[in-house]
């Protein structure tokens, strides 16, 4: 009988909490917002990534420093996209009215609106009559979990939790009306909801996951008249959003919208696959065959569970597994405009559905969760997992070095994050790690012309000519934008001593392009450069053609002119600037020129006089020092 006492209370002591877990219980909000605010505390001191971010913060930021623009706000796309969420630009405004174009306030709201959201599923987890430990365990793991770092952590991921903190508090209220039936809580769901409509278009499918919570999980019948304020409320709701976007002023579509579902629906098991195994994240995902398989294998094991688990509430499951679903859906409507080069979806849209499998998760291990040593221990190593791993997923967006870095080694296959990253490493000054990602680009996607062209202006730009003009022409042979590479690729070949190849870019530009004066300019001084002047003068004459004054053709060949005294052609030059000078008698500049040529080169001040009170004359003006050595008065 000792021996059976004995044995009763060692259970009751290994099963009771402690002291410490009970109070973490009670005072878990502030443990959360503790947690939250370590875990991103890199987010906090992070930078802009240049990935949309720059486009509302620094595009955009006369839009959000004024106050006054609230109003104007609500009718606007949302930063100069065809998106209708005027409540997000107004939250932009907030941030702006804090500090203005410190990032840190925009970092700051995110992370304050994600600690909210996990405050707001532990209350709807105890309103799902889940126990408190299993609502504090299962929004804990939320806040700690990686796959939300896409919302936290990219400026523009508050999208997902904004409506998402509407939607679930539309929730509590949908909840407590359907137990109440009182019209305080049926108004508070549909003004929620209509928040949320008016965060992000996504919500729209809200209704459509409570309809399943009254089938699947309350199955009580109630008479129509009891669900028409609700479903009047929810057809308000998308009205409001229908007739503002209607009204609004909207700027250009950055997606195509149309039936995608059967090119996205590997985000479905992609999402599914990264939320159990977040091992294999990124700042910019493509779809991969390791992160399907995954989640097609993941999803068949829950559906296995649902069929032959006992014990568990299935409706609940079934419930979970939809909620996560029918929340991805939307997404899958919608295609990236350059989705050959860019991203194929974004893992901030996980945000909302994810809860769905937060509730799957809560009801298989939640309602027996048992306080022992065992289980703290395995909760706690997973949380410290998630915790590493959401902190190391953080330092992703730390700057735009950072970000692009990491969309590179995720998805080394596409040009476009090759291009960008190139760019970054470029303006810092590593040249030779641009080149590396110029070639890496072009070798990513050969067939597009803009990779070559890039390439080719990095070599321009870096004083390789032979290399530039190689690149140049591979672009134009793929047709990209030909009236944009003819002038660099003869600059290419002008500079690398190729002037024949130039002077054929420049007429095969001209043809094409006959009414450019760039070209014909260009033209121009590389007939004076190799002494044609019987083309010279053709090019001249259809220049005095072509409707210009005087006074602008004496202008542009004084200019070039001018480029060639630069690189030391002075017979080239001076016979340009003389004929300027020719055309328009009454344009000082050409003078000016031929007195500065004059008294500093040739050092001739009986021959520089003439030209100095020519452009006295003409209303020019000349420095004293350079008046006095010709004998002139100021």
């Amino acid at each position: 009988m000792a021996k059976n006492t004995q044995i009763k209370k060692k259970v009751v002591r290994e099963e009771n909490p402690r002291s410490f877990i009970d109070f973490f219980l009670r005072y878990y909000l502030f443990f959360l917002a503790a947690f939250v605010a370590a875990i991103y505390i890199v987010s906090l001191n992070s930078g802009l990534v240049y990935c949309d971010d720059h486009e509302i913060i620094i595009n955009n930021f006369s839009r959000l420093r004024d106050i006054g623009n609230i109003p104007a706000e609500l009718f606007r796309g949302y930063m100069n996209t065809d998106y209708y969420r005027p409540l997000i630009n107004l939250s932009f405004i907030f941030d702006a009215q804090l500090g203005g174009r410190e990032v840190f306030f925009f970092h700051l709201t995110n992370v304050a609106m994600h600690f909210v959201s996990c405050c707001l599923i532990y209350f709807l987890l105890l309103k799902f009559n889940f126990n408190k430990l299993s609502a504090t365990a299962a929004s804990l793991i939320f806040a700690v979990h990686p796959l939300a770092t896409n919302a936290v952590s990219w400026i523009p991921g508050r999208n997902d939790i904004i409506f998402t903190i509407f939607l679930l508090s539309s929730f509590i209220f949908f909840l407590r009306y359907i137990e109440n039936k009182q019209n305080r809580d049926l108004l508070f769901h549909v003004v929620l909801f209509t928040f949320a409509m008016l965060s992000k278009e996504t919500s729209i499918v809200f209704p459509v996951i409570l309809v399943l919570y009254l089938i699947l999980i309350k199955r009580n019948r109630q008479p129509l008249k009891f669900y028409m304020p609700l479903v009047s409320g929810w057809v308000i709701s998308v009205g409001l959003w229908v007739l503002g976007r209607h009204f609004a002023s909207l700027g250009a579509p950055v997606n195509r919208t149309g039936f995608y579902l059967f090119d996205n629906i590997a985000t479905i098991p992609e999402l599914l696959g990264k939320f159990f195994l977040p091992f294999n994240l990124s700042v910019l995902p493509t779809f991969g065959y390791f992160n399907t398989i995954i989640g097609i294998i993941i999803l068949a094991g829950i559906i296995i569970v649902v069929f032959r688990a006992k014990g568990i509430n299935k409706p609940m499951i079934w419930f979970g597994l939809l909620w996560f679903v029918i929340g991805i859906l939307p997404g899958l409507f919608i295609r990236n405009l350059d989705i050959h080069d860019w991203n194929e979806y974004l893992e901030c849209r996980a945000y909302f559905p994810v809860i769905g499998l937060l509730v799957c998760l809560t009801e298989v291990f939640g309602k027996n969760l048992v306080l022992n040593k065992k289980n703290i221990t395995i909760f706690s190593s997973i949380t410290l997992l998630l915790v590493v791993l959401t902190i190391k997923q953080s330092l992703d967006y730390k700057d735009s070095r950072s970000f692009y870095t990491a969309a590179v080694k995720s998805n080394p296959n596409k040009a476009r994050f090759h291009e960008i990253l190139a760019k970054i490493y470029w303006k810092d000054g590593d040249l030779k790690l641009a080149e590396n990602e110029f070639i890496l680009a072009v070798r990513s996607n050969p067939k597009y012309g803009l990779n070559y062209y890039n390439l080719g202006s990095f070599y321009f730009k870096t004083s390789k000519y032979s290399s530039a003009a190689e690149n140049f022409e591979k672009a134009k042979n793929l047709n990209y934008k030909t009236e944009y590479i003819y002038e660099p690729l003869a600059l290419s070949y002008k500079d690398a001593g190729d002037n024949d190849k130039a002077i054929n870019v420049l007429k095969e530009a001209i043809v094409n392009n006959p009414d450019s004066l760039v070209f014909k300019t260009y033209l121009l001084e590389l007939y004076s450069l190799t002494a044609r002047y019987s083309e010279f003068d053709s090019i001249l004459n259809s220049f005095l053609k072509s409707g210009l004054t005087k006074k602008e053709a004496s202008t542009i060949f004084n200019n070039i002119g001018e480029n060639l005294l630069k690189e030391s052609k002075d017979t080239a030059a001076l016979r340009l600037i003389r004929r300027a000078a020719q055309i328009d008698d009454s344009n000082w500049l050409p003078e000016k020129n031929l007195f500065l040529y004059t008294l500093y080169i040739d050092k001739d001040t009986a021959k520089a006089k003439p030209h100095a009170k020519k452009v006295l004359a003409l209303g020019g003006k000349l420095k004293p020092g350079e008046l006095k050595a010709v004998d002139l008065k100021p």
